[in-house]
């Protein structure tokens, strides 16, 4: 199977640094000139880790998700790769106008109870618009999602389910 990448919507992430950066840097002109330092410190440090932390997801290259012969991999849900062998079938779904693929899996407690806590409210979120537990976000998929899907099927066919 060729491998199939989406990468982070690295766009999204420079005027956030940017943003960010600008307001770190009116808290530091706050702290110099001694204008509400408290606030400026506050501000400094919080738009200031903000900055670092939009600047680094603007530079990470990584992919978000790796669709392979292993199965398939997406860094948000810090869990994986979740193997062939252990998905049944795999849907498109669009909420909110982004296609999200929807894995249905043998048993999706294995993966569910691996989630950091932040993301397991996810899960009851996905629940609600119709979703399956885990779902992988297509935004920013070079191919038509219909085609994926069906090249996807053709995978969980060759692997024997």
């Amino acid at each position: 199977m060729q491998p199939v990448t989406i990468g982070a919507p690295r766009r999204h992430w420079l005027p956030v640094a940017l943003a960010t950066g600008v307001l770190a840097a009116i808290g530091g002109i706050m702290v110099g000139v001694r204008f509400q330092p408290v606030g400026g410190w506050i501000i400094l440090g919080v738009c200031g880790a903000g900055a670092l932390f939009a600047g680094w997801q603007y530079y990470d290259a990584r992919p978000r998700v790796v669709i392979d012969g292993r199965g398939i991999l997406d860094r948000t849900f810090a869990i994986g790769i979740i193997p062939w062998g252990d998905i049944t079938d795999v849907t498109l779904k669009r909420v909110q106008g982004r296609t999200q693929l929807c894995l249905h899996l043998r048993n999706a407690a294995t993966y569910t109870s691996r989630l950091p806590s932040t993301l397991r409210r996810m899960v009851a979120l996905n629940r609600e618009l119709g979703l399956t537990d885990l779902a992988v976000d297509l935004t920013g998929l070079a191919t038509d999602p219909v085609d994926l899907e069906t090249m996807l099927r053709g995978q969980l066919a060759t692997k024997g389910r």
